[in-house]
């Protein structure tokens, strides 16, 4: 990643004056800690980090930087109690986002339960954990809010939120770009460039970023079709543009759409015991007999990975996805009362395929999981302040409708009823 460095000065001060470097610190230490002021939107108004009355981890753009944070998985791991996993159970999927905030969350993905630990980005609701999984594109600020979150966000969140701000455009003609570099053909390029359109009254901001790596899940065995790629690795392509119209001083209008697309390989599975007696696992004693014998193999121990990162799966498999959403913002603060509209729909089609047994043989495999989901939603806000500033109050409506479909089929034992058909008796011995 290549990035501007302004070396700092106090260190090479304090060694070349040698004599006085004693007394220059113990001047310091008597001078006030002036901490730097971070703006957070936890109460959807702007308040001041240190004076909002809730348990929050705010990590700016800066942070973020400094981290190596890339996506919402690198939030977690920044983050105190707050855990994250990206793979729904049996899925293959990585791109599942499913958090948990002081313990508390959804591990299940289906349509059907709602998330414990809502994401929000720029004010808008993600309903669902597939798709979820986001880059962090062109950030101004993530908040991660611990409690429960329902009463100013509009959906209940039991385990808390995660509130995301991106950059907004600015009158100032500009841009950055970034490249970071590391082990396994790892190589992420990002830039985004922000151009003033009509002096002090219309700017537009464009973002794009590119992150490729090979996979580290390595696989033992050639796949089925001779096509597939080492588990676990990652090819997204994501992008953001923003237009931002300000008529006048008390009046904004923001529009912005992003896109993502994920092609990747699914997260692989590995084989660290298996159970294969007839009083252990009395079906799979009798599919070995049945329908492995016949091909010449057997599920047995010689399938469990020698090492870590390794497995015997040959199914091919994938972790696929199409994000994209569109939002319109008016923010109107006449001086009285403020009124904010958030108006925006999204998009998601997510599709998976993994082999949950890690070995040759069909015991345990997912046929596919696919996901497909739009929503609209649409808030309104109205705040301002009274009795001299001491009674700040907001009030707001809140409309949400979403349209989803989830097909989910699995492969258990393939070919075991097959070969019971076509037994001569239709019949076989129990096993042992």
């Amino acid at each position: 990643m290549f990035r501007k460095w302004t070396p700092r000065g106090a260190a090479p001060v304090a060694l070349a004056v040698g004599l006085y470097a004693i007394p220059a610190i113990a001047q310091q230490a008597a001078a006030p800690i002036v901490l730097e002021e971070i703006i957070v939107t936890a109460e959807r108004r702007s308040t001041n980090l240190q004076d909002t009355p809730i348990a929050i981890t705010a990590l700016t753009a800066e942070d973020l930087r400094e981290k190596g944070v890339v996506d919402l998985k690198g939030v977690a791991d920044a983050t105190p109690n707050f855990q994250m996993t990206t793979s729904g159970n049996g899925s293959g999927g990585s791109n599942f986002a499913q958090l948990f905030i002081r313990g508390v969350g959804q591990p299940d993905f289906i349509i059907t339960k709602d998330p414990a630990v809502g994401i929000y980005i720029d004010g808008v609701y993600l309903a669902r954990a597939p798709g979820a999984v986001l880059e962090l594109l062109d950030i101004e600020r993530v908040e991660v809010l611990r409690g429960p979150q329902g009463t100013l966000f509009g959906k209940n969140t039991s385990g808390g939120a995660l509130n995301i701000t991106t950059k907004a455009p600015s009158d100032d003609f500009g841009g950055v770009a970034e490249l970071r570099i590391g082990n396994y053909g790892r190589m992420d390029v990002g830039a985004s460039v922000n151009v003033p359109l009509v002096e002090d009254k219309l700017a537009l901001r464009v973002s794009a970023l590119s992150r490729d790596q090979d996979g580290y899940y390595k696989r033992l065995l050639p796949s089925a079709d001779g096509t597939q790629r080492d588990g676990n690795d990652v090819n997204v392509r994501s992008g953001r543009a923003t237009l931002a119209w300000t008529p006048t001083d008390s009046l904004q209008v923001t529009l912005s759409g992003d896109v993502t697309r994920e092609r990747q390989a699914a997260t692989d599975y590995q084989a660290v015991g298996i159970f294969n007696t007839a009083a252990a696992a009395p079906n799979i004693e009798l599919y070995n007999r049945v329908v492995l014998a016949p091909q010449g193999l057997t599920y047995d121990n010689r399938w469990v990975a020698p090492k870590p990162w390794t497995t015997y799966s040959t199914s091919t498999s994938y972790a696929n996805s199409d994000v994209w959403g569109v939002s319109g913002v008016v923010d109107w603060d006449p001086g009285v009362i403020g009124v904010k509209s958030i108006t925006a729909y999204r998009d998601l089609d997510v599709r998976s395929k993994a082999d949950a047994d890690g070995t040759p043989a069909d015991i345990v495999a997912s046929a596919g999981i696919s996901v497909q989901q739009h929503q609209f939603s649409q808030e309104l806000r109205f705040n301002g302040d009274a009795f001299d500033d001491r009674l700040n109050w907001l009030v707001g409506l809140w409309y949400f409708e979403e349209k989803a479909q989830d097909t989910q089929s699995s492969r258990q034992l393939v070919g075991l009823v097959e070969a019971l058909r076509a037994a001569p008796n239709r019949s076989i011995s129990p096993p042992g």
